[in-house]
């Protein structure tokens, strides 16, 4: 159990999103994770994630989400949340929650050819 105050908010009958008051979305939410146009065999990540709505979102449907997706963001909350709905929603095997500076993720993905992103945790600016 987390040691904040949150509530937990359904996306779909399999799905949640941990809502804090720091951390929480909006309509516009939706759209952008629709303008992403993640397809199945896509890696995929969102850089300043919050709650992780975007990429949770994306697995609405568990067949037609990415192969993986990466939440990141700086602020140690919205990790630990993010962590928590992952957690919840056993999304463990293609989601990941990562605090990471958005300069320094981009750095890494950008430079990275690795399909796999444990040395993000390392990263410079956190």
């Amino acid at each position: 159990m987390p040691d904040f105050h949150y509530t937990m908010e359904q996306l779909a009958p399999d799905l949640s999103v941990c809502i804090t008051r720091d951390h929480r979305f909006g309509t516009d939410a939706f759209l952008l994770s629709d303008f992403a146009a993640v397809r199945r065999k896509d890696l995929a990540c969102d850089l300043g994630t919050g709650c992780g709505i975007i990429p949770l979102l994306w697995f609405r449907d568990r067949q037609q989400g990415p192969k993986m997706a990466y939440g990141v963001d700086i602020q140690p909350l919205a990790v630990e949340q993010l962590r928590f709905t992952i957690e919840q929603s056993d999304l463990g095997q293609r989601m990941q929650a990562v605090q990471a500076a958005s300069s320094a993720a981009e750095y890494f993905l950008q430079n990275n050819d690795e399909p796999f992103f444990s040395g993000l945790d390392a990263l410079p600016g956190q």
